[in-house]
């Protein structure tokens, strides 16, 4: 039973992974397999008829293949960066993936998807925004991460947090300097707002042969987080 069990959880986060872009290219690439199950004393587990149990596993480096199971416990595809007390040399040959394009690109994709579906079944008014505005969101949730994103939505991002957010951004004397008047916090706020606002101009990634008088205007971050803010 508790094999079956398994089976069907695995069956379960295969079906969701499937529609990961970066799992269609693992396949493609010959990366997932079926291998047979094994128990915690490495042996081959079987069911009631006598035949092998498989499971998929993604290969990780050149001789190591890793389950879904593995590949979570191991903070491989959880969008959390094992580094530095986590990281071990086949979680950073995963990682150095990011600094290819393609890679980068898909990623980039099925986190922000991910991501706003998280701030939706978080109880955020996703649904209301155009494509432009949730690009700002999925930047957010890119930078501070999804649990810092909440609390940024919510701004309770404390002193401290926000002290080495920022100063991680812009450097100890100026993040200093930044803060002096009206503290961490709010020099944090105001560097990644105009930083996102700064950077995300939709003018910029029109395609200047289909522009139309119908495309969306600029909104600022401050004002999205208005509209998607469950609390007001």
């Amino acid at each position: 039973m508790r094999y079956e069990n398994k089976q069907h959880k695995d069956r379960k986060s295969i079906n969701i992974f499937k529609t990961c872009q970066w799992y269609k290219k693992a396949i493609k690439q010959g990366l997932v397999a079926d291998m047979p199950l094994l128990n915690k004393k490495g042996e081959t587990v079987k069911d009631k008829k006598g035949e092998v149990v498989y499971e998929k596993k993604l290969q990780v480096s050149t001789d190591k293949w890793k389950n879904l199971e593995e590949l979570k416990k191991g903070r491989y595809i959880t969008g959390i960066t094992p580094y530095p007390s986590h990281a071990t040399a086949d979680v950073q040959q995963w990682l150095n993936l990011r600094f290819k394009p393609e890679y980068a690109i898909m990623a980039a994709v099925d986190y922000g998807v991910e991501n706003l579906a998280s701030l939706k079944k978080a109880g955020y008014k996703i649904d209301g925004l155009n494509d432009a505005e949730k690009a700002k969101i999925i930047y957010l949730t890119h930078h501070l991460g999804l649990s810092d994103a909440k609390r940024f939505i919510n701004n309770k991002i404390t002193e401290g947090s926000a002290k080495i957010l920022l100063t991680a951004q812009v450097g100890d004397e100026s993040a200093k300097a930044r803060s002096k008047t009206a503290g961490y916090v709010k020099a944090h706020r105001k560097w990644l707002m105009n930083y996102i606002d700064g950077n995300i101009k939709l003018s910029d990634y029109f395609c200047h042969e289909k522009t139309t008088i119908n495309n969306p205007e600029d909104i600022d971050l401050i004002d999205i987080i208005k509209k998607i803010n469950k609390e007001i």
